[in-house]
């Protein structure tokens, strides 16, 4: 009789029905009862961690084996021995041989784990690196004119099942370079190093189950100061496996103690440390300035502390950094800051700096802002600053120059057909390019009506159009002056309608032609504002077709489907590489079918035909010969439409 007997250790536990025998079939039985079938000649028990098997009798050179399963416990020991004991018995059940098995060490694969947070008593974490209650940490910060440091606790939690060594790491964002960002033991007067000599700087050695507290320093020089939101992701890294790692966020919310000093535009924008420019991040103040000449903006520097100060003074058409300045202006830019009152009519003698100014005072001075004669700018923002030499106080406000321009534009020349005694009407968008609002009291700008021929006896009549409709409403008023929309401000527009009526004289076949004219009689800053003209040109036809051509700006060359684009009138500014597309459509405004009608069109200069988006008509067909394109529409019915599509592309 053989006998054989496993004592497990406690780091592991048996697997239920894992037994099986070699020359058996199927799992054995853990109870203590007897096997069946193949099993037969075995008996096999196991209880409280010990396994017990036994054989009748093992033939002459013939071997086999038991086998059975264990799970490895949680907090099993690195290396986990098992030995077993056999005995032989003769026939009656006295011992011939009682001895132990050879040892087998089974080396358990540890797991490892990091979590690192700024909770002292647990190990949770809640995301990576900025989500909820453990992970993401905020302290209120205030500047006030002082060196200091502003310190983060933090832990470092060893969740794996073997000590560990973690590296350290952070990313910061909008952090000044003045400030200075640094990673302490728990004292927050000793720096971490690199232990293991990997060249980064870690924790040290780690047991699990333990947890390390670190501190995260931040520290700014007396006139290093900020109003931006800080966040500091600091990120813990297994030396063993590098794909172990976990990190959390500090963040600083930061503001400027009141009493610092406070630039600030005459007008109040700009007043409160820090507040540099529009919500949009636009300017704060705008003015006009044509070439060679100047713009005067009156600033107000105010000493809130409780000591005197006295502060440089400075200009750029670039952010500039209070914290360390640096200033730049275009070519021939010049900036120069006089002695003033809040209105600056009247500039008294040039300055750098304020000198000497009183806890709680104010003083008012003016820039001057050169505009060159040959400049080809539009529009310059400048910022300008103030820092006091004596505690490095400061601030900043963007204003902005814009050169001073009038320019309208009219779009666009248009021509139609016609019934005999028949009316038909053009839309036309007069837009203000410039930088000056024109036509906001009677007598400016002037609006026209000039037919090419007065005796053809045709009457024309310009309206405004009032609700932007597009449509001739009763409600229109007739235009002479542009006052009558109010005034028009930079950038906007307004929409213009002109009716044309056909004599009852007329014969089919006779044009007639009318110059829409916008001039200005005035001028402002010295500036005179060009005339401006379309021309419409009207056909008697008793097919009245009324031709329009719109277009579209497709900045990236993308558009590939004409029918999707936002076509409109107005004029477009493009640059070299920059696609447009245009849209021609012609409209049987009469009561009887239009035969064989072509829209014919002609490249611009400077530009070509995009190979991506040939041209097309919405009806019949299109013929390209070099710049020439030709949409032959065939018929239209009364009150049918088709359109003609091409798109170009600038030419650098």
């Amino acid at each position: 009789i053989k006998r054989l007997r496993d004592i497990l250790a406690t780091d592991v536990t048996y697997k239920s029905g894992s037994g099986s025998w070699g020359n058996g079939s199927g799992s054995l039985t853990d109870a203590d009862d007897v096997e069946t079938g193949a099993n037969a000649p075995i008996k096999y028990k196991v209880s409280n961690g010990q396994v017990d098997v036994e054989l009748a009798s093992v033939a002459a050179l013939s071997k086999g084996t038991v086998s059975f399963k264990v799970t490895v416990n949680a907090n099993a020991a690195e290396k986990v021995a098992n030995t077993a004991d056999y005995q032989q018995y003769n026939a009656s059940n006295a011992i011939l041989k009682n001895t132990l098995t050879n040892t087998v060490i089974f080396n358990v694969q540890q797991t490892l784990g990091v979590v690192l947070n700024y909770s002292p008593s647990n190990a949770n974490d809640d995301g990576e690196p900025n989500g909820g209650l453990n992970n993401l940490q905020i302290q209120n910060n205030t500047f006030g004119g002082v060196a200091k440091e502003v310190q983060f606790d933090n832990y470092v939690w060893n969740t794996g099942q073997a000590t560990d060594t973690y590296n350290l790491s952070f990313v910061k964002s909008n952090v000044p370079s003045c400030a200075v960002v640094r990673l302490y033991h728990a004292d927050g007067r000793t720096l971490l190093t690199d232990t293991n000599g990997d060249g980064v700087i870690d924790t040290g050695g780690l047991a699990y189950g333990t947890s390390k507290r670190i501190k995260l320093g931040v520290y700014f020089p007396s006139n290093c100061t900020s109003t931006s939101t800080m966040d500091f992701d600091i990120t813990a890294t297994s030396v063993t496996d590098t794909s172990v790692k976990n990190s959390t966020r500090d963040r600083l919310v930061n503001t400027v103690a009141v009493g610092e000093s406070d630039l600030y535009n005459s007008n109040n924008s700009g007043v409160g440390v820090g507040n540099v420019t529009g919500s949009g991040g636009q300017a704060l103040l705008v003015k006009n300035a044509v070439k060679g000449a100047t713009a005067v903006f009156p600033l107000v520097i105010r000493n809130n502390s409780t000591a005197s100060n006295n502060y440089n003074l400075y200009a750029s058409s670039t952010t500039i950094d209070i914290n360390s300045i640096n200033t730049t202006l275009p070519t021939d830019w010049v900036v120069k800051f006089y002695n003033g009152d809040a209105t600056c009519q009247t500039l008294q003698g040039e300055i750098t700096s304020t000198g000497n100014m009183a806890a709680g005072t104010t003083k008012q001075y003016c820039a001057v802002v050169t505009v060159p004669a040959n400049t080809t700018l539009t529009s310059l923002p400048i910022w300008f600053a103030m820092k006091s030499p004596m505690n490095a106080q400061g601030d900043s406000i963007k204003d902005q120059v814009d050169v001073a321009v009038r320019k309208l534009t009219l779009a666009n020349d248009q021509q139609g057909r016609i019934n005999v005694g028949g009316t038909v009407v053009y839309l036309h968008t007069l837009k203000n390019m410039g930088t000056f609002v024109e036509g906001d009291t009677s007598g400016k700008v002037s609006l026209s009506v000039v037919p090419q021929n007065i005796n053809d006896g045709f009457t024309y009549t310009l309206y405004y159009d009032a609700n932007n409709n597009g449509v001739l409403d009763t409600t229109d008023p007739i235009a002479t002056d542009l006052s009558i929309t109010g005034g028009l401000n930079p950038q906007s527009s307004v929409q213009l309608i002109l009716k044309v009526q056909a004599p009852l004289t007329a014969a089919n076949g006779i044009s007639s032609a009318a110059n829409i004219v916008v001039s200005a009689t005035n001028t402002i800053q010295g500036l005179t504002l060009t005339t401006i003209q379309n021309t419409d040109l009207t056909t008697v036809d008793p097919t009245q077709l009324r031709l329009t051509k719109e277009q579209s700006k497709d900045e990236a060359c993308a558009l590939m489907n004409v029918a999707t684009a936002t076509y409109a009138s107005n004029p477009l500014t493009i640059k070299p590489n920059q696609c447009v597309t245009y849209r021609l459509t012609i409209k049987n405004d009469g009561s009887t079918p239009a035969a064989n009608v072509v829209i014919n069109d002609v490249v611009p200069a400077y530009s070509i035909l995009r190979n991506a988006l040939p041209p097309s008509v919405s009806k019949g067909s299109v013929a390209v010969s070099g710049d020439q394109i030709s949409g032959n529409i065939g018929a239209l019915a009364p009150q049918e439409q088709a359109a003609l599509y091409f798109s170009i592309q600038v030419t650098p």
